[in-house]
């Protein structure tokens, strides 16, 4: 004796069963971003700290792996000197260069 199956409609015979491969999206390469070189300005006067050197630093040793530069813009005497000591003022790029000759 057959039963019937209310979620069964039609022979399943008649039915046609298509197979599909899954579906592979492609992703569209994006565009590299745009270089641009790191400016930190230091026009309010303040001397950085040891955070704030740190900061100054590594963002140095991304910009060497981007080919961008690091700029010290109205970087204060003291933390210049404190570069300079450190062997490390070749690795940015002060701006403006300071005057030799008071005017």
């Amino acid at each position: 004796m057959a039963t019937h199956d209310p979620h069964r409609h039609g022979n399943p015979r008649d039915e046609a069963v298509e197979l599909h491969a899954p579906v592979t999206p492609k992703v569209a390469e994006a565009p590299a971003p745009a270089v641009t070189d790191v400016v930190f300005d230091f026009a309010d006067g303040k001397v950085p700290d040891l955070l704030g050197l740190t900061m100054i630093l590594t963002a140095q040793q991304i910009a060497e792996k981007g080919q961008v530069q690091v700029w010290l813009l109205n970087v204060p005497e003291r933390t210049w000197a404190i570069l300079r000591a450190l062997g490390l003022d070749p690795l940015f790029a002060r701006f403006p260069k300071p005057r030799t000759q008071p005017s």
